[in-house]
């Protein structure tokens, strides 16, 4: 009769667990279709038959946001600009930067201020595309957007502006009840649908082209993908000691990708200064071909440029000093047998990064050689090896954390500084409280620059008090949420 119980409790439990789980995910899967037949509904007044005939049908059935100029055609990147933007004036203007180091409020009223900066941003690209298109015309004379300057041309930044917001509304509600982060998730959705209309184009005008060469591409993609997901996931934990007793305790961790990805744009982009600065001018072809990707001196210089950028960003955003000065704040010191903490936290630091220098170096100049060598005819690497890697590990933290604590994770605390939320995660499993960081890996990839990305720490409810306490308690209430 007692094992009958228990097999009859253990199945309510792995039903609760499934059915929770399997719940979030259909909602996230209905918001995000939500928003991929959003992007197949065109703006009121455009005349699809000229568009298509203008831009060519491939265009038109193009997946991407802007392909059919739909209501979500500005996507989510003003939002993404804006907040950055905030992110960046919050250094230099003193009112910002007090909401920027306050505490959840202050978050709060950073992320208002976000949307407000939003609407401007998206009236003035809601403007520069409608009087885009207002100027196209086919040779016969047709238009591709007939309306006038009254009520149909606000009615249409109206329609443009609101798709952003709306598309807003769908990721925080993501964020809230489905399964990851609503951003990454929206993100990811373009990324692959991108993907596969390119692959799809690809395959149907080169059918000559060997299935080995694409076998072998998406071989390398999801090596990419697996190389990177083994870098997020690693780790070197540290001994620090809260108001110095005398055993450390191993919380503080050093990851293998300090410097994100950020350091692979900006690589690219100083490269490319010599091929667009001679197009411009038209000047020095063969000059502008020694600098295009796929060339020697292209590849021998994005090493260069990812190394000396991947040092500096890792510097910048792990900054040892003040590392130092706000883990003293809260009452904690590194164990580092006698040496200088910043001393010690710099020769970590530019061990730990080389792995992830080098993956990026491999991500830079792979996709070249593939495409001048192999053939290959679309580009494999960038955001999406980020995207895909970030977000699975994500969904899989949260299964693992959902199958072992068989309740649905409630969010106590966010965070904006990676270092921050991995101390306070290793000190609560320490404790023998799980927690899930949503979000963590995805912003792990940004750093400073992805702040639309918050860090969500998320406890099961028969723990939530003991890690609110412990937070208060050892990290002066560190990114605590406040209770309403």
């Amino acid at each position: 009769m007692i094992e009958t119980s228990s097999t009859g409790l253990d199945q309510q439990v792995k039903s609760k667990f499934n059915s929770d789980f399997l719940r979030a995910i259909f909602f996230t899967l209905l918001l995000v279709s939500i928003y991929r037949l959003g992007i197949q509904i065109p703006i009121p007044f455009l005349n699809e038959d000229a568009f298509k005939e203008y831009f060519g049908v491939y265009h038109y059935f193009n997946n991407s946001s802007s392909g059919r100029f739909s209501i979500f055609s500005l996507g989510i990147m003003p939002y993404v600009s804006a907040y950055v933007l905030v992110e960046i004036l919050s250094l230099f203007i003193a009112p910002l930067k007090r909401l920027r180091k306050g505490d959840f409020k202050g978050r709060c009223k950073l992320k208002q201020i976000a949307l407000t900066l939003t609407m401007l941003l998206c009236i003035l690209q809601a403007t520069g595309i409608i009087n885009g298109l207002k100027k196209m015309e086919l040779p016969s004379g047709l238009k591709i957007l007939e309306i006038g300057h009254g009520y149909e041309y606000v009615l249409l930044i109206a329609i443009l502006v609101g798709g952003v917001y709306f598309l807003i509304t769908i990721c925080e509600l993501i964020s809230k009840f489905g399964i990851g982060h609503g951003i990454s998730l929206i993100l990811l959705s373009g990324v692959c649908a991108q993907f596969y209309s390119d692959f799809s184009r690809h395959l149907s005008i080169s059918k000559e082209l060997d299935s080995k060469v694409y076998i072998f591409s998406l071989c390398i993609f999801f090596l990419f993908v697996y190389l990177m997901a083994i870098l997020l996931k690693s780790k070197v934990l540290v001994g620090v000691s809260y108001k110095r007793q005398d055993n450390p305790d191993y919380l503080f961790q050093f990851n293998f990708c300090p410097s994100s990805k950020i350091p692979l744009i900006y690589a690219s982009s100083m490269v490319m200064i010599p091929v667009t600065i001679t197009n411009f001018f038209g000047i020095g072809k063969k000059f502008s071909n020694w600098f295009s990707p796929g060339s020697f001196i292209y590849e021998i210089n994005i090493i260069i440029f990812v190394f000396l950028f991947s040092y500096l960003f890792a510097w910048l955003f792990f900054h040892p000093k003040r590392r130092i000065k706000k883990l003293e704040v809260r009452g904690w010191e590194f164990r580092n047998n006698g040496i200088s903490s910043e001393k010690y936290l710099l020769n970590k630091l530019f061990i730990y990064n080389l792995p992830w220098t080098v993956f990026l170096c491999l991500l830079a100049i792979v996709p070249h050689i593939l495409i001048c060598s192999f053939n290959v005819p679309f580009y494999i690497g960038g955001a999406s090896v980020a995207l895909i890697a970030a977000i699975s590990l994500d969904v899989l933290d949260r299964y693992n954390f959902v199958k072992t604590k068989n309740q649905k994770p409630i969010k106590i605390a966010e965070f904006h500084d990676i270092y921050d939320a991995t101390m306070i995660k290793n000190h609560l499993n320490a404790q023998g409280i799980l927690c899930h960081l949503q979000g963590y890996y995805h912003r792990h990839l940004l750093y400073f620059f992805g702040p639309y990305i918050e860090i969500s720490i998320m406890v099961s409810g028969q723990d939530q008090t003991a890690a609110e306490k412990l937070i208060t308690d050892y990290h002066n209430g560190l990114g605590l949420l406040i209770k309403t």
